[in-house]
């Protein structure tokens, strides 16, 4: 019996004692290890959390910080990627333009020559008809090469009637075709004069105006070949009517052709020969027969 009241009395010390280090703001608290108790402040107990959050604010904008410089990082690549693969040169390497493309540089039987910015340029959008995608013979061509306004050229000031040609991989391959079609749907002969050389019997060797003047292809400056469409012809010239030649604005004041082309011709046999400059050939030139 004695004994059991000892540790009653025991029990109870300790707990006033507990009692007093909580009223003057101590805990203890038992670590392992040790016999005796260590006692926390209760402004430590509250300084820890405080810590503990500002920590975690620290790592949450390292690792923001760290993901928009990745970010930053995949769009400017993607950039610079996009520019060599889809138009085969960085965005800063790009060829300047002779003249704005799509800008007016002349117009002939209102019918405008629009600027390609220079030769080399090659655009995904097609010319068509008041906007009609769907048929093909809506459609004129490709913004703004040569093909395309002869093409538009033909299907608007076409004579006797207006007509088309059909669909070719480049300028040069005018040149095969055998014939073109009218705007009706009729399919009309195509004739053929090469250049320097007699025609067909039958065929004016002489050119006319809405003959389209076909050339060759040429690996250094016509890898696809050239048209242009003769808009007047005088006894020593041919004038021309184009796109994607050279891009320059056509010569003052009227802006009406693009070139005066030299020709020469001979009477019996009659013979016809168009010079251009710089040794560039000529294949001939083409007329449809209605």
């Amino acid at each position: 019996m004695p004994e059991k009241s000892n540790t009653k009395t025991n029990d109870s010390a300790e707990d006033d004692d507990a009692v007093c280090l909580h009223e003057v703001g101590f805990t203890n608290v038992p670590v392992e290890g040790e016999e005796r108790p260590v006692f926390i402040t209760r402004a430590e107990q509250t300084t820890r959390p405080k810590r503990l959050r500002h920590l975690c604010k620290k790592v949450f904008f390292w690792i923001f910080g760290v993901l928009m410089l990745l970010f930053m990082t995949f769009i400017a690549f993607g950039i610079l990627y996009s520019g060599i693969r889809y138009h085969g040169e960085s965005w800063h390497d790009i060829p300047q333009c002779t003249t704005t493309f799509g800008s007016i540089v002349g117009m002939h039987n209102g019918v405008v020559a629009y600027s390609n910015c220079n030769i080399n340029h090659t655009s995904s959008d097609f010319s068509t008809v008041d906007g009609n995608q769907g048929a093909s013979d809506k459609i004129f061509g490709m913004k703004w090469q040569c093909v395309e306004y002869a093409r538009r050229y033909w299907m608007l000031r076409g004579t006797p009637l207006p007509a088309r040609f059909d669909s070719v991989a480049g300028a040069a391959d005018i040149w095969a075709l055998t014939e073109a079609h009218l705007l009706n749907g009729t399919s009309v002969p195509l004739a053929k004069i090469t250049n320097g050389r007699p025609p067909a019997p039958g065929t004016d060797a002489r050119p006319r105006v809405g003959d389209l003047l076909i050339y060759p292809q040429r690996p250094e400056d016509f890898p696809h070949g050239h048209v242009a469409v003769i808009v007047e012809v005088t006894a020593e010239n041919v004038l021309v009517a184009e796109q994607n030649w050279d891009n320059a604005v056509w010569p003052a004041p009227h802006h009406n052709y693009s070139r005066a082309i030299p020709l020469s011709c001979t009477a019996a046999p009659s013979v016809c020969t168009i010079t251009e400059a710089d040794d560039v050939a000529v294949q001939g030139w083409v007329r449809y027969v209605v």
